[in-house]
């Protein structure tokens, strides 16, 4: 199997389709509903990238990603933050904001399969060049 990417993403919809769309590429996904459940799974686990929503209830993203940066060590794990928001003007996903904790790129969701093969070549090594879904049987977790 592929890089372990952790997600953290509130909305069930979104996070189902971001699990989804990892497994295509060949990453395997573990996916919370709140950046306190990705924090606990991170200090437990390895990780090569980190997807979080920037919005979500308790711990954010912004405090998810300076929580990670204050306690990793020489590794820096890549963060890519994802907002619903469009275009530059959007001011949830401010580049100075993001840069302060610690993030490393942004993403409009729900992201292509494109752009998030790019983000996981880009932050971690190669894809799996998806071309149909993944099988009913291949692992998928979510939590």
């Amino acid at each position: 199997m592929g890089a372990a990417i952790l997600v953290a993403e509130d909305n069930a919809v979104s996070r189902e389709l971001l699990v989804f769309q990892l497994g295509l590429l060949g990453c395997e996904a573990t996916a919370f509903d709140n950046g306190a459940a990705a924090a606990a799974a991170w200090r437990s686990g390895h990780y090569a990238m980190l997807l979080t929503d920037l919005q979500m209830p308790g711990l954010d993203g912004y405090g998810l990603a300076s929580l990670i940066r204050d306690e990793e060590g020489d590794e820096r794990m890549p963060i890519v933050a994802l907002t619903a928001g469009s275009g530059e003007a959007d001011t949830e996903c401010d580049a100075a904001r993001r840069a302060a904790c610690g993030m490393d790129a942004c993403m409009t969701k729900p992201p292509s399969l494109a752009a998030l093969r790019a983000a996981v070549e880009r932050w971690v090594g190669t894809a799996t060049r998806a071309t149909q879904p993944a099988s009913a049987h291949e692992p998928r977790r979510v939590r």
